[in-house]
């Protein structure tokens, strides 16, 4: 049963370093520098280079298209001595 284990922890880590592979040559905003950089760190750097990369081309958060809520002054106002 541990030769299942290690050998499906093997194959797990092939195929995310397999992905984040893919991820950095598809990087059209990095150049040869960067990306030789960066296949390195997925390579050579067993389970926290992969992550490092994931890190780095994840996709930006959408913007919510609304503004935020100013936040009520409410009695804070009447305290501040604004109406001496």
């Amino acid at each position: 049963m541990r030769v299942e284990v290690v050998v499906f922890a093997c194959g797990l880590y092939t195929l995310v370093s397999i992905w984040a592979t893919i991820m950095v040559i598809a990087d059209e905003f990095s150049n040869r520098w960067q990306k030789a950089a960066q296949l390195a760190l997925v390579w050579c750097v067993p389970i926290l280079g992969p992550l490092v990369v994931f890190g780095v081309h994840r996709k930006a958060e959408k913007p919510s298209g609304k503004y935020r809520q100013d936040v009520d002054a409410g009695e804070d106002y009447g305290r501040s001595g604004a109406d001496d």
